[in-house]
């Protein structure tokens, strides 16, 4: 049996200020709250062939936060906003299988899980002292989950195996205070995996599966965010988004370590989870109908022993996007919000050993993505983002890990609509920001 626990306190404050010729924008953030999980994993052989494994989790969060807005633009000063938010959520989950080993070729996996969730949330907006009703401002969100799910590995050859499984899912989700609703999905997922292996160090693997999405409960709430002017209803309406996935892995190893693989995949999304319009001119996230994902990644690493760097590597990652959706303001079509269209990471790294010390350097030349809000298209773009850290590991178990994050200016675009169907554009705000550079440093022991 194994027992976890954690618990924390964070108290967090924020002051932002912005200003060009005739704009000045000041915006003060504070946070508190506390957070933890306990749980349990209990495993046992029942005999040689069939193992029980049983795990228990807990976790919940809860904080406080109040965000105050001023402005002044040409010489006009904008009445005061102040956004309060009190909010609970927890998550319980009891989780069970067997797995029968039949042959060393052959083996099952079955069992299921049952889990609830809840946020509970009380938030208010003012303009001026006066107040501002929003959509689903105090709300309690409920989900009560149970799922059932089996599997079975196959390997036909020494070279090739088949993994073949189902999963189903139902769930029901109720909301109560300013907006009531209840509602009920089920969901049957199938995956089918086979990895094939022609020769040593060369390997395909394709994968063909249904995933469902986990709704995000603070969705179902209103939010702001004063620094960008804007302010979301919650949604009551809301569905898991559904994907059906087609995936097509090569990878090839080499040089012990090294390796080199690409994946190509493809979606077909139901139910996609983006940003629509509400009425008052407020907008929240909801479901805008059908899209598609395509992706390309690809991962490449290479030790750098046989050229005179002992125990260093090399390695290169990227994935490109490209996706489509129906804008539900406009109609037209676009790319999901929030998906980068390119990640690029380039890092170098060394293990030390007669140093006991290990370092990483990361480098991403280009960064940024795009959020196609109704009324506002915002947009950031970065370049030169660094990460590094350096671990000295005295003993096995006393370690020392000194972290730093460094970023070049990166730029960030507001073009706000006079209307959300036409899209004619209100203004442009361009920023120019040059980030903070971020320091940590962890002492670890282990007993």
């Amino acid at each position: 049996m194994d027992l976890t626990a954690r618990y924390g306190v964070n108290d967090f404050e924020n002051v932002n200020l912005q200003t060009a010729p005739i704009v000045r924008r000041e915006t003060a953030y504070e946070e508190e709250g506390a957070f933890g999980e306990f749980g349990a994993l209990f495993t046992r052989p029942v005999n040689d062939s069939l193992t029980s494994e049983t795990r228990f989790i807990h976790e919940f969060d809860a904080e406080d936060s109040l965000s105050i807005g001023r402005s002044r633009v040409d010489g006009v000063v904008s009445p005061e906003q102040r956004f309060v938010n009190e909010t609970e959520t927890s998550e319980t989950i009891l989780r069970s299988l067997l797995r029968y080993e039949h042959s060393p070729s052959l083996s099952f996996e079955t069992g299921g899980e049952v889990a609830y969730n809840m946020l509970e949330t009380k938030q208010a907006l003012s303009r001026g002292g006066v107040p501002v009703v929003l959509p689903s401002a105090s709300v309690t969100v409920e989900e009560t989950r149970g799922e059932m799910f089996g599997k079975g590995v196959w390997r036909l050859r020494d070279n090739l195996s088949i993994e073949g499984g189902v999963r189903v899912e139902r769930s029901t989700i109720s909301q109560s205070g300013d907006a009531t609703m209840e509602k009920t999905f089920s969901f049957i997922k199938p995956r089918l995996l086979a990895s094939w292996t022609p020769r040593a160090d060369n390997q395909f693997r394709l994968r063909f599966e249904r995933e469902v999405g986990q709704l995000n409960f603070y969705d179902f709430a209103a939010s702001a965010q004063l620094q960008n002017d804007t302010v979301s209803g919650g949604n009551t309406n809301l569905s898991p988004e559904q994907r059906w996935v087609s995936e097509l892995i090569y990878e090839r190893r080499f040089w012990g370590d090294g390796v080199v693989g690409v994946t190509l995949r493809h979606d077909e999304i139901s139910d996609a989870i983006d940003i629509i319009p509400l009425p008052g001119g407020l907008t929240a996230v909801g479901n805008i109908g059908d899209g598609t994902l395509d992706r390309l990644a690809v991962n490449f690493q290479a030790p750098l022993d046989r050229f005179g760097f002992s125990g260093g590597r090399i390695s290169a990652v990227n994935t490109w996007n490209s996706s489509r959706v129906t804008d539900p303001a406009t109609g037209k079509t676009r790319p999901i919000s929030e998906l980068r269209r390119s990640n690029a990471t380039i890092s170098l790294a060394q293990d030390i050993k007669s140093w006991n010390l290990q370092w990483n350097f990361a480098w991403s030349p280009l960064i940024g993505e795009t959020n196609y809000d109704p009324n506002i298209h915002f947009s950031w773009r970065g370049h030169d983002y660094i990460e590094a850290w350096i671990e000295y590991k005295p003993s096995p178990t006393l370690s020392l890990r000194a972290h730093i994050n460094l970023w070049d200016d990166f730029y960030q675009t507001r073009i706000a609509y006079a209307d959300r169907t036409t899209q004619s554009i209100n203004y442009i705000e361009t920023r120019n920001i040059d980030p903070r550079t971020y320091y940590s440093l962890r002492l670890r022991k282990t007993f």
